[in-house]
């Protein structure tokens, strides 16, 4: 078993290299161990079980970056505000160069912020979901949002009818 912070390798057949361990979640007993690879330049963190871990090579220096208490939550927040952004900048451009009826729905999504509640049409009936963010990438399905049940759908660019004013 391996604790939290230590250095381990990790085996050829399963990637290779140096990984530091973040957190250990013992409800997962297959993949318990949630890493950070430090010889990868990736900023993704990944889960580990006991057969993919070689051996414990050290304990992370009490002054390393990685030993910040949140930094998982950190790292996951920067990159939803970073989707965000993107995302924002995006509708903003459509809504500004586009010159047919979507613009105003584009419009609304350009000023949906995080959490916004929007109305949304679907099959004549209006709902109020709440917003999380534009998908740029996605031609069919531009925006996703989560509904009162907590289900987070992604939505066509037709259904948007207004934003709530809080």
């Amino acid at each position: 078993m391996y604790k939290k912070f230590d250095v381990v390798e990790i085996k050829d057949e399963f990637r290779g290299g140096e990984a530091v361990i973040l957190d250990v979640k013992y409800s997962r007993p297959k993949y318990p161990y949630v890493v950070k690879i430090l010889t990868s330049r990736s900023e993704r963190f990944y889960k580990l079980g006991e057969m993919q871990i070689a051996r414990k090579l050290r304990e992370l220096d009490a002054n390393d970056p990685l030993r910040k208490p949140n930094i998982i939550n950190e790292q996951k927040k920067e990159k939803k505000e970073k989707k965000h952004k993107n995302g924002q900048d995006y509708a903003k451009l459509k809504a500004q160069y586009t010159d047919n009826p979507d613009k105003t729905h584009w419009q609304i999504l350009a000023d949906a912020e995080i959490n916004d509640k929007i109305i949304i049409k679907i099959h004549g009936k209006e709902q109020i979901v709440t917003f999380n963010c534009v998908n740029p990438r996605s031609p069919k399905y531009v925006f996703t949002a989560t509904n009162q049940n907590g289900t987070t759908y992604k939505y066509p660019l037709g259904v948007v009818v207004d934003i709530l004013k809080k």
